[in-house]
């Protein structure tokens, strides 16, 4: 008996972490409807759904931009729940589940509708703002007196309101979520959107043996109908129906292009 009890306390010692405790804790940026306190967004309960699958329990966690990323690499918590492509680049430690999630507009909003933003370039004449620690926004925009960073998406719209800012970048799903919260009509999303990003889930490096079983289980999840479900039931909260199926012929684009192309993440 003595022998027996021995073997199971080391073979409970020797397991990676994520399988001796069964959790795995996510950090994220994210917002509704994407990621809720509540842990009932979309990309909050695709992960949770898919971790279930392989038997591993996710926890999402709030974590300001930058911090969340840094403390992902050093190992402070398992991984982040929704960044672009090319992460790995920068925090070498974090490798992305090869399967996308869903897919993020990233759009510039404004009070003037008139304004039109076919590229990037197209935002040189106007005041900027921004989420300090956003990646796209970073590698996108000159760092000068004409673009203000701030912590907060509900700061980043207040800039828009006390005319502060011409034009505050955003994901599209999530400014859209804030200003339906703040019942706010005055402030729209421009078109065309400056980039549209495929985002993925990242897995600091000691859980790599999961990453493919968790790409597989969100495959998994698009094939039986229950990522649909929970895409239309999460999406539909922010957008009217029209602009929901045209994001869902969006989503399924990018996953046909991306697995066609097999493109590298890291």
């Amino acid at each position: 008996m003595k022998a027996m009890i021995l073997s199971g306390l080391f073979l409970f010692i020797c397991l990676p972490p994520a399988q001796a405790s069964q959790t795995i804790v996510l950090s994220t940026i994210q917002r509704l409807p994407i990621s809720t306190n509540l842990q009932t967004g979309l990309a909050d309960r695709i992960a949770i759904e898919a971790f279930h699958r392989i038997g591993i329990q996710a926890i999402i966690k709030k974590i300001p931009a930058r911090r969340a990323l840094r403390d992902a690499n050093a190992g402070l918590h398992d991984g982040d729940l929704a960044r672009i492509a090319g992460v790995t680049r920068t925090y070498p430690n974090l490798l992305p589940v090869p399967e996308i999630t869903w897919v993020a507009e990233i759009v510039a909003f404004s009070k003037n509708q008139q304004i039109t933003t076919p590229d990037w370039t197209s935002l040189e004449e106007h005041r900027i703002s921004y989420i300090r620690g956003w990646v796209v926004f970073e590698n996108n925009l000159p760092d000068t007196p004409m673009v203000d960073k701030v912590a907060t998406p509900e700061a980043l719209f207040k800039m828009l309101k006390m005319d502060r800012a011409d034009l505050a970048l955003y994901e599209k799903k999530m400014g859209y979520g804030l200003l339906s919260q703040q019942q706010n009509t005055d402030i729209h999303a421009l078109q065309p959107a400056l980039s549209i990003e495929p985002i993925y889930i990242y897995l600091h490096r000691k859980h790599e043996s999961l990453l493919p079983k968790l790409a597989t289980a969100i495959r998994d999840m698009k094939q039986d109908g229950s990522y649909q479900a929970i895409l239309k039931d999460c999406l539909g909260q922010v957008l009217p129906p029209s602009s929901l199926e045209d994001y869902i012929r969006l989503q399924q684009s990018y996953d046909t292009s991306v697995s066609l192309q097999k493109t590298p993440l890291q």
